[in-house]
């Protein structure tokens, strides 16, 4: 017997009969069905006839969520678009690469429909199809049925008819797309589609197919259309970086293992300033395509999560910026903005697509310092010295020389620290007429 690569290889062993003949017979078929199954469409549950049918019939479907990504990706090494595989849909050479992809899924241990079908030697639940045969939803056990047939023809001879439960002729792709999704894309389902997958499916019927946020959202079990948006977000940064990082367009293999760090990513870039995100945006990208160098998980870590003291995000730029002689160390009154040739020049060097690991450790690293450093910056003791020098400074000054836009100013400030005290000590905050007296304690004296 041939190994299981060989078969697949083969499947199916024709291309499927004419789109008309299809149609004729599975009509015949549905208008003598007794039986019925309930599918999503238009907003609801439908009755849809259920009939048997020869396996040979039905026609793998190039538009299934699971396969977007590898379709992308096949297309992409073979100098093809999607659209060439579209037309080409019901050819033997696209029906077998789809079958290759689907058996592959059909196997993982994820969710193993190869497996429990070899055990169970027959098929549970109606498959769902369009009225000319094309698969809707049971792609993989379709695969796995195929497969099983192939291998031991005898033992799984019931494979070669199938149950399928027939939509209306009339369904547009608009409404199969959203019965798909209904299906299959919730959160409860065995095997999660890819998270590049879901998202191409997302944006096709957002953009390609008008198919209204409502239908979407109750589809993909979403809160609120913001949630559509974030998805496709997280999908434009992704192949950004596919593009013009890794300089490998639609190459959705090379990221299938950083959904988290791209999630993460996309919601840090968002919330920064633009000269921030400016920077932070190829530096994410180079951690990413140097993830292997770097050891243990680094997901929950900034730039991928929320920063931890806030001042990261600006110190650890400006550190790489003084590391790569880009910046003058900042002393602690000194802004830690970086000028714009200092942006572009440290741009240039995250943007090294070539030095990715090296640039990838030395963030990594980078950041494990700044955060050490800025944890010791808000310590007790760092905090004590820096209040007796606050102090020190205050019995310098001469308040006679005080104008009285600084006096006021200074005034605040001290009334803000007092307040900042009051709250970490649990006490009453002093009351704002008392600033005078409080500047003069400050002062070490008496007031004036």
């Amino acid at each position: 017997m041939a190994d299981g690569q060989d078969i697949a290889a083969e499947i199916p062993a024709a291309a499927p009969p004419a789109r008309g003949e299809r149609s004729r017979l599975i009509g015949e078929l549905a208008g003598a069905a007794r039986a019925s199954h309930f599918a999503p469409l238009r907003g609801r549950y439908e009755a849809a006839p259920v009939i048997e049918l020869p396996e040979a019939l039905l026609v793998y479907r190039v538009e299934n969520g699971r396969l977007i990504a590898e379709i992308e990706e096949h297309a992409r090494r073979h100098g093809l678009d999607l659209d060439h595989l579209r037309a080409a849909q019901e050819t033997l050479e696209v029906q077998r690469l789809l079958h290759r992809l689907l058996a592959e899924k059909a196997a993982s241990p994820e969710g193993p429909i190869l497996q429990e079908l070899a055990e169970q030697g027959q098929q549970i639940e109606p498959l769902l199809i369009s009225a000319d045969g094309v698969l809707i939803n049971g792609n993989r056990r379709l695969a796995a049925m195929r497969t099983l047939l192939a291998r031991d023809p005898e033992r799984y001879a019931g494979f070669a008819a199938v149950s399928a439960a027939v939509l209306p002729a009339d369904v547009t792709p608009a409404e199969v797309e959203a019965a798909e999704a209904a299906l299959q894309m919730a959160p409860e389902t065995k095997l999660a589609y890819g998270w590049i997958n879901r998202r191409l499916k997302l944006r096709r019927q957002r953009q390609e197919l008008g198919i209204p946020d409502a239908e979407i959202l109750r589809a993909y079990r979403l809160a609120d259309a913001g949630r559509i948006d974030e998805e496709l977000g997280q999908l434009a940064l992704a192949e950004d970086y596919l593009q013009r990082f890794a300089q490998s367009p639609r190459a959705y293999s090379l990221i299938a293992d950083a959904e988290a760090l791209f999630v993460g990513l996309f919601g840090q870039l968002r919330r920064m300033a633009p000269s921030l995100a400016e920077l932070w945006k190829p530096a994410g990208m180079a951690m990413i395509a140097g993830r292997a160098a770097i050891h243990g998980p680094f997901d929950r870590q900034f730039p991928f999560a929320d920063p931890i003291p806030g001042l990261m995000p600006m110190l650890a730029a400006h550190r790489l910026a003084e590391e790569h002689g880009l910046a003058a160390p900042a002393g602690e009154d000194d802004s830690l903005a970086l000028d714009k040739p200092a942006r572009e020049q440290l741009v240039l060097i995250l943007s090294d697509s070539g030095r990715a690991e090296q640039l990838a450790v030395e963030l990594h690293d980078l950041m494990e310092r700044v955060r050490a450093e800025l944890q010791d910056l808000s310590s007790p003791a760092r905090a004590v010295q820096l209040l007796q020098k606050l102090r020190d400074t205050l019995a310098r000054m001469d308040s006679e020389r005080l104008t009285p836009g600084q006096r006021r100013q200074m005034q605040s400030e001290v009334a803000a620290i007092v307040a900042k005290s009051a709250v970490l000590f649990g006490e009453d905050p002093t009351p704002s007429g008392d600033r005078g007296g409080m500047l003069a304690r400050l002062l070490g004296g008496k007031r004036r």
